[in-house]
């Protein structure tokens, strides 16, 4: 992913998504990410936003951007990203999203300290649960949760938000959907197998999730790609005991209902919800093991 800074405007269909300086992210596909400055509504001169610019006239594409605008006018909720505008032409789509000035989970927020605690995780990852618990209810599925989808609110607070839901799609009881798409490291086994997938990509996603940040390493993790998705369809996965003998049982049978191989002995959003685990997220300990952030920077710089 590049990044750089500067000022620019961006024209569509005559409306002009003026940006401030901030840090452009640009995928090097379709996608451009920024900071930017009011839409054209008077009532919300001066006041910033995020802005997400698609371009792509392929029949594979279009459909793919059109998803997104189209979830996010069905999608309301404090846990997620909200929609404000949008405009439109015959080959781009702006996004005119909430934006979320504290940053990424991880590059932001979790990496500027020397160490974080499992009661912090805990809290992240019930706050991550609120929000799919809200989509789930309303029939919907993320599809394509991972670490880079969680961010922070405010600079200097600890209020998260989900975001990117191109891949969101709704989600009829008792049905599997194809899925093609998703970061390798995060999808279920039955994405691999190509069985069809349901709300359980979602609490798989949650488990890896979980995983890398409580431990700075992935459980599936290969060489490459290809690797990767081998490892999944294999289903096999460990603690690592050299690392995970300071992490809490609850911990550890959270992820372990979670990462399990067959879609339905996995843990659905509201048993989730209520697992122990998650009790940590109110209390702290005075000698609760301190987490280095060194292992997740390790991480973070290899696969990011």
């Amino acid at each position: 992913m590049n990044k750089r800074h500067h000022r620019w405007s961006y024209d569509i269909d005559g409306n002009r998504i003026r940006t401030a300086v901030g840090c452009v992210h640009d995928d090097g596909n379709a996608t451009i990410m920024c900071a930017c400055s009011s839409p054209s509504q008077e009532k919300t001169e001066g006041r910033n936003y995020a802005a997400k610019v698609m371009h792509g006239t392929g029949s594979d594409i279009w459909p793919w951007m059109r998803n997104e605008l189209d979830m996010l006018n069905e999608l309301r909720h404090k846990k997620l990203i909200s929609l404000y505008d949008a405009y439109e032409s015959d080959d781009s789509l702006a996004l005119i999203l909430e934006l979320a000035a504290g940053g990424e989970l991880v590059r932001d927020y979790l990496l500027r300290q020397d160490y974080y605690t499992e009661s912090d995780i805990a809290g992240f990852v019930r706050q991550l649960l609120q929000g799919l618990d809200y989509m789930h209810d309303r029939g919907y599925a993320h599809m394509g949760l991972n670490l880079g989808d969680l961010l922070i609110s405010h600079p200097g607070g600890d209020d998260l938000k989900i975001t990117d839901f191109s891949l969101t799609r709704r989600i009829d009881m008792g049905r599997l959907y194809p899925l093609l798409y998703g970061m390798p490291e995060y999808v279920a086994p039955e994405v691999v197998n190509k069985t069809g997938v349901g709300f359980g990509q979602d609490m798989w996603s949650v488990g890896i999730i979980t995983y890398i940040l409580l431990s700075g390493r992935s459980p599936f993790r290969g060489a490459n790609d290809r690797e990767t998705l081998t490892n999944i369809r294999a289903g096999k996965w460990i603690f690592d005991e050299s690392w995970w003998c300071n992490i809490s049982v609850e911990a550890r049978d959270f992820i372990s209902r979670l990462l399990v191989f067959d879609i339905e002995g996995r843990m659905d959003i509201r048993t989730a919800m209520r697992h122990p685990w998650l009790e940590r997220a109110d209390k702290r300990y005075s000698d609760e093991f301190r987490i280095s952030s060194r292992y997740l920077s390790d991480y973070w710089s290899l696969y990011r």
